[in-house]
């Protein structure tokens, strides 16, 4: 059964968020299968995404009528997550790292909003692209961004997105 909204708040991420946005991330791991890749605590996302050096960004989508009590904060029920990076072939880009939103309030327009968000920052900061991934059998985001214009360059140019984990990091550094 799909979630009543009424009124949803797209808003800046905020330190206070923190919690909310590691649930929203495991979620989303699970949702993908891989909920043992969602590590991250909220105390960690306090420090990159609101410390000293920032290494993140983000939008929440919050249902104002879901509020739990006085104290609470309104429960996310959304976030696009995204840092600056440098694409050497053409200049500036942004990097959608994950944009999820919760089952019950999908195909309410609250992704779509999250991730004009993302593209905005894109455009205001002279961006040329907006980087992200998808997985292959994840079928209906791949279909919701192709329908917002997305390329996916594993089809068009074979591009393949690679990385190297923790121990493979240390070992290559250390070679």
């Amino acid at each position: 059964m799909s979630a009543e909204v009424t009124q949803v708040v797209i808003r800046p991420a905020e330190k206070a968020d923190c919690a909310e946005i590691a649930r929203l991330v495991k979620d989303l791991a699970e949702y993908d299968g891989h909920r043992d890749h969602a590590k991250l605590t909220k105390e960690e996302l306090e420090e990159d995404g609101f410390g000293e050096d920032r290494w993140f960004y983000g939008f929440v989508a919050e249902d104002p009528n879901a509020v739990r009590s006085e104290t609470d904060p309104p429960r996310l029920i959304g976030c696009a997550v995204y840092f600056m990076m440098y694409y050497s072939n053409e200049g500036r880009a942004v990097y959608m790292e994950d944009l999820f939103v919760s089952s019950e309030f999908r195909k309410k327009g609250i992704g779509k909003t999250l991730m004009k968000k993302v593209a905005q920052v894109g455009v205001d900061n002279n961006c040329v692209a907006m980087f992200f991934i998808c997985l292959k059998h994840n079928t209906p985001s791949l279909a919701f961004y192709k329908r917002q214009g997305a390329e996916d360059l594993a089809e068009t140019e074979a591009w393949r997105n690679l990385v190297l984990n923790r121990n493979d990091l240390e070992k290559l550094a250390s070679s």
